[in-house]
């Protein structure tokens, strides 16, 4: 984590809780020809849900629900478990892969990655961008090397809409930080969080976030005036939002 001193002050970080797949057996349907295997979980709980992640399949359902019924209403699901498995396949594929001829992203831009025998350093040339195969880890030159051009834009990016807001006062510290579950994030002491792999995304969608971040030192919630106040700045922050749900899953190493 890397974090700019704006003013002299200190925040506490939030802990996510995760929860724990308690309570569960991995179970086996035959739909014709093909196995779905799941996990069951079962819970106090009212009506069956089935989700697919990371191409796990999970049932949960209530305890009172037979082995037989959850199997037929998985056999029922089978097409869509099909096309998500198959949705999930082709996101993993569009992932960033640090490696010889593999990619990656930088500001919206898709890049192809090439190992080279040069001086341990990384470089851009056109859409290509080279990594010295000479480096004793070549992923983490350049992981540093795309790190440092994020902080360098974002830092430019906060002090450039901090001005035009009018919170530039406000703004106590710049912290930069991988995380799961959110591009940024601002507490009422100032401090403003991002992700620093945002440097992947477009430099409208990178403005966009930014934007959000400082906005909410004027209105802390997501009201009506907080989204007044973002669309002052970014009046296209819809298309931006929805850029992050559906590409998101691209941004991460």
């Amino acid at each position: 984590m890397i974090i700019f001193n704006r003013k002299n002050k200190t925040h506490k970080n939030k802990t996510l809780n995760r929860q724990h797949l308690a309570d569960s057996k991995t179970q086996l349907v035959s739909q014709e020809q093909q196995e779905i295997p799941y996990v069951l979980i079962r819970s106090r709980r009212k009506s069956l849900s089935l989700t697919v992640v990371d191409d796990e399949v999970r049932v949960r359902s209530p305890y009172h629900v037979s082995k037989q019924d959850i199997d037929t209403w998985v056999q029922s699901r089978s097409l869509w478990i099909n096309q998500q498995k198959a949705s999930i396949k082709a996101k993993a594929e569009e992932v960033p892969s640090i490696k010889h001829d593999g990619h990656c992203y930088l500001f919206g831009v898709k890049i192809h990655i090439v190992f080279s025998d040069q001086e341990p350093q990384v470089s851009i040339q056109g859409d290509q961008v080279m990594i010295s195969a000479i480096a004793k880890e070549p992923t983490v030159l350049f992981s540093q090397w795309l790190q440092k051009k994020a902080i360098t834009h974002l830092s430019a990016r906060v002090d450039h809409w901090a001005e035009i807001i009018g919170v530039a006062t406000k703004v106590s510290q710049v912290v930069f930080k991988i995380t799961k579950t959110k591009w940024g994030h601002c507490t009422s002491s100032g401090v403003i969080q991002l992700n620093w792999y945002l440097v992947m995304a477009p430099k409208t969608v990178i403005d966009y976030v930014v934007i959000h971040e400082l906005c909410h030192l004027l209105v802390m919630n997501h009201s009506a005036d907080f989204w007044a106040e973002v669309q002052q700045y970014s009046p296209h922050f819809q298309e931006h939002k929805q850029w992050l749900r559906r590409e998101g899953h691209k941004l991460w190493l």
